[in-house]
């Protein structure tokens, strides 16, 4: 899972890969098919198939919790922010893997699986905050992020099971830059969609917006049967000269998994303007015919390019991009009848081009077989061994995670072992003699090795890695009223006599980019039950919680120096006062970290 620069222009381009077996599913059902896709079905083509997604949030860290369908199975991620379906009927023309979590818009993917692969997938869910409002016998002008707006006209809201609105409207937006690489992660399905002719199609966006509408208690709103509110979304400086003065505009269907065209946007100062029916996610897109096309990568010695990102430009200058899978496979609906270049970028945090070749025209379904990468930049780096456990059997279920770059969310590879053994390459930009880190876990009861460190450009022999009763990692969980958050950087610090005869012991974790913070004092020293001598505090404003008090149970039960672990478990009822609602909440959570004083 790397990151490059940014494109010109994101289209429709999903790749393939991945592991491992389905945790807790149980049947589900699926969603309505709403008017505008009434005529439309989707080809079906079945193929066994398997399937790894990552769910991360709007800074990079994955989200644990969160709940994942497809078709008829549900799960949920792991503490990585992961999720598994193993060996499963698939529909190699599109399949649609949905998530969903409080506090963030509903997010999805649609992929096109490869038979007898492992399909890897990416959702950045993006954070579900209302904090505008208007009243809806007036209505109101909305700003979004990025200078978008979005205009509501007087008495045009209503509930959204059907009926008049007339109280506050909470709503919640983001507009997505079309320029940006991370919209490909956060959009809704893929950029693919179905005409007013049913006709399926691929999509240039110039930009697209969620927006959820909200009633001062929670109910859920739409807009009101014959009215309308308009969109204006801005268009990135580079994008203006390829931008057509007339766009169509898109909803996101949530069931397919696929937008439909529905209305118009019209050019206006540097903006698309458009008056849209009812909300869900909206797109401004200009499509054009497409076809599938399969390719494999290699290096010169014949091993597959895992993770790296590659381009497809078309001869506009527009391109779409994705990431190679597991086998260094790439297998998807790329434009038609155009000549096309094919650039393939170093992965990790390298960020140049490797590699560029002429590819097209397609007329048809074409398979190119193997590219041979040939650059002197490519580096090839093997890393083998086994996980075994405090007897030395292999470990069954077993991950381990390279990081290449330590501050950086996002920026490892997961490998997920059910044997222990382990025998993999990874081909990378030259970086040989970097050192980056690979750290072996357990997950039959979150056992960990301490990290690795191993040098790209040779052959890393790992040999057996012990993972025998260490905890994963040190960190504060807390939950709210079953939402839960893992904090893995939270500090703790003990200050001795800062009054005389007192000790505070304090941990805390902020968060500067979101206001978000927890802090918990603790008056004493060492082990011990400490319900009536604490004070806590909370601000999560992504999850709607501002909170403060004491809570009734708060036990320390391991107490190290410095550099030493210090553990507890705490719990309680406190006042939830974001937005001034003044709400009980139930609080609980542990900790385990390493005193910093």
């Amino acid at each position: 899972m790397k990151k490059t620069g940014l494109f010109s222009l994101l289209l429709l381009l999903i790749f393939s890969a991945c592991r491992k077996d389905i945790d807790d599913v149980q049947t589900s059902t699926n969603s309505p098919q709403t008017p505008i896709l009434s005529n439309w079905v989707p080809e079906q083509s079945m193929v066994k198939s398997s399937l790894t997604g990552m769910v991360l949030d709007e800074e990079q860290r994955p989200l644990t919790g969160v709940r994942v369908e497809f078709n008829e199975w549900v799960t949920s991620t792991d503490e990585f922010g992961h999720f598994f379906f193993n060996d499963m009927d698939m529909n190699e023309l599109g399949a649609v893997v949905k998530v969903e979590k409080d506090g963030y818009f509903d997010g999805s993917r649609r992929f096109f699986p490869i038979a007898g692969n492992n399909n890897k997938i990416r959702i950045e869910m993006l954070p579900q905050t209302f904090d505008q409002s208007f009243p809806a016998d007036q209505g109101g002008l909305i700003e979004v992020n990025g200078g978008a707006r979005i205009e509501f006209a007087a008495n045009s809201i209503r509930l959204e099971g059907g009926g008049s609105y007339q109280g506050e409207v909470r709503v919640a937006a983001q507009w997505l830059d079309p320029a940006a690489r991370r919209t490909l992660d956060q959009m809704p399905g893929n950029l693919q969609g179905v005409n007013t002719l049913n006709e399926e199609v691929a999509l240039e966006t110039f930009g697209m917006m969620a927006v959820e509408l909200q009633g001062s208690n929670g109910e859920a709103l739409n807009i009101a049967e014959g009215a309308t509110a308009t969109l204006r979304m801005p268009i990135p400086d580079d994008l203006l000269a390829a931008a057509p003065s007339s766009i169509p505009l898109w909803s996101f269907h949530e069931g397919h998994g696929i937008w439909a065209q529905e209305s118009s946007a019209g050019l206006q100062n540097g903006f698309y303007v458009g008056d849209v029916s009812h909300f869900s996610f909206w797109n401004c897109d200009a499509p054009f015919p497409v076809v599938k096309v399969c390719f494999r990568l290699v290096d010169e010695d014949g091993n597959p390019l895992v993770d790296h990102y590659v381009r497809i430009r078309r001869p506009d200058g527009s391109s779409r991009g994705g990431y190679t899978d597991a086998n260094g496979e790439i297998c998807d609906k790329f434009p038609a009848d155009e000549e096309l270049v094919l650039e393939v970028y170093s992965n990790n945090s390298c960020g140049s081009i490797l590699f560029t070749q002429n590819i097209g025209p397609f007329s048809m379904m074409t398979d190119l077989g193997d590219i041979v990468v040939t650059s002197p930049q490519v580096t090839t780096t093997s890393v083998t061994g086994q996980l075994v456990d405090c007897d030395g059997n292999p470990v069954l279920d077993g991950l381990l995670i390279i990081d290449f770059n330590e501050n950086l969310y996002g920026d490892e590879i997961y490998e997920y072992l059910t044997d222990g053994s382990f025998d993999l390459n990874y081909s990378d930009c030259n970086n040989s003699g970097m050192e980056v880190k690979v750290t072996a876990i357990n997950l039959d009861g979150l056992i960990t090795a301490d990290p690795i460190t191993i040098t790209i450009g040779q052959a890393n022999d790992l040999g057996n890695i012990e993972l025998c009763d260490q905890p994963t990692t040190y960190a504060l969980e807390l939950t709210i009223d079953g939402e839960t958050v893992i904090y893995p950087d939270a500090q703790l610090r003990v200050f001795q006599d800062t009054f005389p005869g007192e000790h505070i012991i304090q941990i805390s974790k902020s968060t500067p980019a979101t206001n978000g913070y927890f802090y918990m004092t603790l008056n004493g020293l060492g082990v011990g039950d400490y319900s009536n001598d604490n004070n806590v505090s909370i601000s999560e404003p992504l999850l709607e919680w501002l909170m403060y008090g004491q809570l009734s149970s708060v036990t320390l039960d391991t107490f190290g120096d410095v550099g030493e672990e210090v553990g507890g478990v705490f719990s309680g009822t406190l006042t939830n006062r974001f937005d001034q609602n003044m709400v009980d909440v139930d609080v609980s959570g542990s900790f385990l970290l390493i005193r910093q004083q």
